[in-house]
């Protein structure tokens, strides 16, 4: 039986959007290609954690940080170059599929892999080089130097059999920098890993605001971050209190990740409760009545939303955090806002239905397992992969 490869530079056992998304792309493809996936991963994967497990399980150590400086240098980003390559000289005639976590990764090893006659398929978490760019990523020597991050990407696009895009948006800014590509192009999206599946719908059917009339306003994220802190601190300074000002009965939670003492601070003379690195993030999340995500900048599709959605919460969404959830969007309890004039009016207007419709948060869950469930997740991908 022919082997799945599957590379990545996520570790899929820790807590992020990235890692999040990578699970859910591994326990699916364990799930369609049972005992079939060799998974090359970084040696802090915890592979007792998932549900589905890979047929081989290939751990790779760090660098020294010498080699890792010298390889943002020479274009050896990953730690995985020499395994790899070692690996397929004892298993080039047993690949059927590869499947590179990423176009730094894809634009990596893909032209390792094309000679062996075996299909090729690179899933895009986003465009790589805006979203480095805005987190002044290591890779790019804090946001200076885009060169490897450009020609892996375009690389992996191009050269690829398959291109998979988490939203519409980026599949269009991959035609726009870097042309047409003869591969097939889909939007898969992104969709819950098996586990967590488990834990996402047991909240009550309707939303009903505190007896003391308090609205519950929540905002998650890696509060560590640039887009995140940036989106956060913007709310804060600009939104928050207006908002605090037209509506008396609001309160505020953000919780997530590893917040700095600034952002403590600020909340406190705010008086916004923040809630540090919780244990289980989506507890503080059902607490909530309306779900903010005020992120303004990253491409791919904004996982934290998802935690929101599957739990029922109304939500109202930064235009270009909105990307990749378009299709859910379209009810009257998840809208969207670009700026702070069309928060206010984006926000007046969930209120007017979400008041209106006492089974809001019904609807919010049964449009989210159509769309980002894992059942719905193993189907799109075992479809564009067949």
């Amino acid at each position: 039986m022919k082997k799945i490869v599957f590379i990545t530079r996520h570790d899929p056992t820790k807590i992020g959007g990235g890692a999040f998304a990578t699970r859910a792309y591994l326990e699916a493809l364990n799930k369609i290609y049972p005992k079939q996936v060799v998974l090359f991963v970084a040696d802090s994967y915890e592979d007792d954690e998932l549900s589905y497990k890979s047929s081989k399980i290939i751990k790779v150590l760090p660098r020294t940080k010498l080699k890792a400086v010298l390889g943002i240098l020479i274009g050896k980003l990953t730690r995985f170059d020499k395994i790899i390559k070692s690996w397929i000289k004892d298993n080039k005639n047993n690949i059927d599929t590869v499947i590179f976590d990423g176009g730094l990764v894809g634009g990596s090893f893909i032209n390792i892999f094309k000679e062996y006659n075996c299909k090729l398929v690179t899933i895009h978490h986003n465009y790589e080089v805006e979203y480095h760019k805005e987190n002044k990523s290591r890779e790019t020597i804090k946001g200076i130097f885009f060169y490897w991050i450009k020609k892996f990407e375009k690389r992996a696009y191009l050269s690829s059999d398959i291109n998979l895009f988490l939203t519409n948006p980026d599949l269009k800014s991959f035609k726009e920098k870097y042309g047409n590509s003869n591969s097939e192009q889909k939007v898969i999206g992104c969709f819950e890993f098996f586990k967590n599946e488990a834990l996402a719908y047991e909240t009550n059917n309707t939303i009903s605001f505190n007896a003391n009339n308090a609205i519950k306003l929540i905002i998650s994220g890696s509060l560590v971050t640039s887009q995140t802190k940036d989106g956060v601190n913007w709310f804060l300074q600009t939104i928050y209190p207006k908002l605090k000002e037209k509506h008396k009965n609001i309160e505020l939670t953000i919780t997530g990740r590893s917040p700095g003492e600034e952002l403590i601070e600020k909340c406190k003379k705010l008086g916004v409760t923040i809630i540090p690195t919780p244990k289980d993030i989506r507890k503080i999340i059902a607490e909530g009545d309306i779900y903010i995500c005020p992120t303004r900048l990253g491409g791919g599709l904004k996982l934290r939303i998802m935690d929101a959605l599957a739990l029922g919460l109304p939500s109202i969404i930064q235009d270009k955090s909105f990307r990749g959830y378009e299709n859910i969007g379209e009810s009257n309890f998840v809208t969207k806002f670009s700026d702070e004039v069309d928060f206010f009016s984006a926000f007046d207007e969930l209120l007017v239905n979400i008041k209106a419709n006492s089974n809001n948060k019904d609807c919010i869950k049964n449009e989210y397992i159509k769309e980002f469930s894992f059942d719905a997740g193993v189907i799109r991908l075992k479809t564009f992969l067949k």
